[in-house]
């Protein structure tokens, strides 16, 4: 068995709008709800707090990572890899990136994640990447699933 390799490549989203075009089609794809599209628009917006990398194969966007600044933390609002791109290292790429962009200029920050209960998937990816397991928040993502809180601290040496 050969296991295929993808050219995937992460980077900040351009304020183009064919950028914009591409991540709010896929956004709306996977939210189907029209008061939480308008507010995705708000977010890609500049100057919004918030900043956006992707996930490029082939020239087309296959995923996205939507993070929220606030000195000195990061929070990640939104972690998507289209699914014939999933399992391929797209998600962990982008999460690594965002790492490492804070690590090579020793910026210490703490980058949280808030994963619905249910999503075991997602724990256990946030885990293999040495986020650690700090609160939940009862009910976060309805009746019945709470949201479990995660965070990486970026490892900043004194050299």
């Amino acid at each position: 068995m050969v296991e295929e390799v993808l050219d995937l490549k992460v980077r900040f989203i351009n304020n183009d709008d064919a950028d914009k075009a591409a991540l709010l089609f896929m956004y709306s794809e996977v939210m189907r709800k029209k008061k939480t599209i308008s507010r995705f628009m708000n977010r890609l917006r500049k100057g919004s707090g918030y900043s956006t990398l992707c996930l490029e194969f082939g020239g087309e966007i296959v995923g996205m990572l939507m993070y929220k600044h606030s000195v000195p933390n990061i929070t990640i609002v939104l972690l998507h890899v289209d699914h014939p791109f999933r399992r391929n290292g797209g998600g962990t790429s982008m999460v690594k990136f965002l790492v490492d962009a804070y690590e090579r200029f020793r910026i210490k920050t703490s980058i949280s994640v808030l994963v619905p209960e249910l999503n075991v998937q997602a724990q256990k990816f946030f885990r293999s990447l040495n986020f650690k397991g700090v609160d939940i928040k009862k009910d976060k993502f309805g009746p019945g699933n709470d949201g479990y809180g995660f965070v990486y601290n970026t490892e900043v040496s004194d050299e």
